[in-house]
């Protein structure tokens, strides 16, 4: 049993408020010692300005996702790191579904997104 306390977590979400939540909640629902084990891969918003094609980003109409975006950027049980993302919601008004990597034809969501972000440790 020892080997799964330490065995890490990945959650893979769309890139819009209520993906940040999901994975917040999982984080959120194991206690502090246990929580560096869930590592949000994305897709991030900070990674979905890098897109090139702005058509593949959705933009934010919904005024309940708004204020959802709004009543997250007030939490304080969130990191910095986690905070800085939701910001580019509020900031850039777009939101991305995951399926957009792989219709964007220069990236396949395996073989390249996972894998660069598994191989580089990049997760929040």
């Amino acid at each position: 049993s020892q080997i799964y306390v330490n065995t890490p977590i990945y959650i893979l979400t769309d890139c819009d408020i209520f993906g940040v939540l999901i994975a917040c909640t999982y984080r959120l629902t194991f206690n502090e010692n246990q929580r560096h084990r869930i590592r949000w891969l994305g897709l991030w918003p900070e990674e979905m300005i890098s897109f090139n094609n702005i058509s593949q980003t959705l933009p934010i109409h919904d005024e309940r996702e708004r204020r959802m975006i709004t009543k997250f950027l007030q939490r304080t049980d969130v990191n910095e790191q986690w905070h800085r993302q939701v910001a580019f919601f509020e900031q850039y008004q777009r939101k991305m579904e995951i399926e957009a990597i792989y219709e964007n034809g220069s990236k396949s969501l395996i073989q390249d997104y996972l894998h660069e972000k598994l191989i580089g440790h990049r997760w929040l």
